[in-house]
């Protein structure tokens, strides 16, 4: 009885053994964190000093006339310039933008940032609450980019009014104005979200 109880016991014990090198090979996930790690560093990185390129491009504006820096935009320094016969500032534009959207955009490897840049209104008036510039820093694949301004895109009686996002693979997500039948000319009352790819120097709509 003690012979048979000792070798159901070793027979338990080593049932228990081959229990525990079953469950060694179940812990894969080391591995697989590091196949994923290393296909995320092949990803494109993302570029440095936006921020730089965005002060540089901000400074052109301001050189051209075209706004003015956001310390000068608000309607004391309007009314200021205004009294002293000087053309006031409408249009200004903020020293910081803080969420920039970054992907390989023209599938060069090198990432390109683009933004929805708001518009300062000096006067104080309302009218471009809601107005935004769009901003696309391209990289050109030599270390140094390129700038689009309010990339347009190419169909009647339509725009892009802002960029909603930003997907990995290039494609921008945006909201296109369009003109209901009674809209003027100036103000498009639809709104819907489109994707564009970016070729051949434009913004492509997908269907």
């Amino acid at each position: 009885m003690k012979k048979s109880s000792l070798f159901l016991l070793s027979l338990c014990f080593a049932s228990f053994l081959g229990g525990c090198q079953e469950k060694k090979p179940a812990k894969a996930t080391p591995v697989k964190q590091e196949s994923a790690d290393s296909s995320q560093q092949e990803q494109p990185k993302k570029q440095k000093g936006i921020d730089e390129k965005y002060r540089k491009w901000m400074e052109a504006q301001f050189a051209a006339g075209k706004a003015c820096p956001e310390a000068d935009c608000n309607p004391e320094t309007w009314m200021k310039n205004i009294e002293a016969g000087k053309e006031g500032c409408n249009t200004g534009l903020p020293d910081e933008i803080p969420n920039w959207m970054q992907a390989d955009i023209n599938g060069d490897g090198i990432m390109d940032a683009v933004a929805n840049v708001p518009l300062l209104q000096c006067d104080g008036g309302k009218s471009q609450a809601t107005a935004v510039h769009l901003l696309v820093f391209l990289s050109d694949g030599q270390g140094d980019f390129a700038v689009l301004d309010d990339p347009s895109i190419l169909r009647k009686g339509a725009s892009v009014e802002r960029i909603d996002s930003l997907f990995a693979d290039g494609r921008l997500q945006m909201y296109y104005g369009d003109f209901a039948q009674e809209d003027p000319l100036c103000c498009p009352s639809l709104e819907e979200r489109k994707q564009f790819k970016y070729e051949a120097g434009l913004f492509k709509l997908l269907k």
